[in-house]
């Protein structure tokens, strides 16, 4: 059978569209996760004592128990005001360690991207984990693609009984939120660029965070 050109070329022509589009929507990723300059603006008293090293008797979880009482309006433009103070080694998986106002242990995993600067605010990744699952093994899946495009991956542990089944508390949520809280302070996340991702159990758990803290979020990509 004879060889129809016309329609050689019109394949040809349909596939170099596809990869221009492939290759701009990829272009557009990537500016939107690159990392950006701080900003300036006012910072809470609390805030600004906490970061100058006057309130070290509270600690980590009276600055958070203080923050949840703060309107985001107020919080996100403070954070963003703030240096980071993280100097955990770029381009790997840290198991971070914190405590509740109520003094209960709490941990997550944080990856942070190569080319991590403490100037900077990154895109952050806040992956909920599944019921059979810990919380590095989730921060793992994410390296590749954060790596690429210079964005932490923020992996919170949640379950501490592991009973079976999602229980929407207060408990879990606080979990995960004061794991992202400690991200904006010590790991230069950017408050206006916080994905939040769940797996299975972390699924629902992420549909119901995000529809509890709509502005601690960007956007929410469950996948059940």
């Amino acid at each position: 059978e004879g060889v129809d050109a016309a329609a050689l070329q019109s394949e040809r022509t349909r596939l170099e569209a596809d990869q221009m589009a492939a290759a701009t929507l990829d272009s557009r990723i990537t500016e939107a996760f690159k990392p950006r300059p701080l900003v300036s603006a006012d910072i809470p008293p609390s805030l600004a004592t906490w970061w100058s090293g006057g309130a070290e008797a509270s600690g980590v979880e009276g600055l958070l128990a203080s923050m949840s009482s703060h309107d985001a309006s107020v919080i996100i433009p403070a954070l963003r005001a703030l240096p980071a103070r993280g100097t955990l080694e770029p381009g790997k998986v840290h198991h971070q360690e914190w405590k509740t106002a109520a003094g209960e242990s709490r941990h997550y995993e944080v990856y942070i991207p190569p080319g991590w600067t403490p100037g900077s605010l990154h895109a952050c990744l806040v992956v909920l984990h599944g019921q059979t699952q810990m919380a590095r093994a989730y921060s793992d899946c994410f390296i590749q693609d954060a790596s690429r495009l210079g964005i932490v991956v923020i992996s919170p542990e949640y379950i501490y009984d592991r009973k079976w089944g999602y229980f929407f508390s207060d408990s879990e949520h606080e979990a995960a939120l004061g794991a992202l809280r400690l991200g904006r302070l010590n790991h230069g996340v950017d408050p206006e660029r916080v994905i939040l991702v769940g797996h299975s159990q972390g699924g629902h758990m992420s549909f119901d965070l995000a529809q509890a803290h709509p502005g601690e979020f960007a956007g929410a990509a469950p996948f059940i």
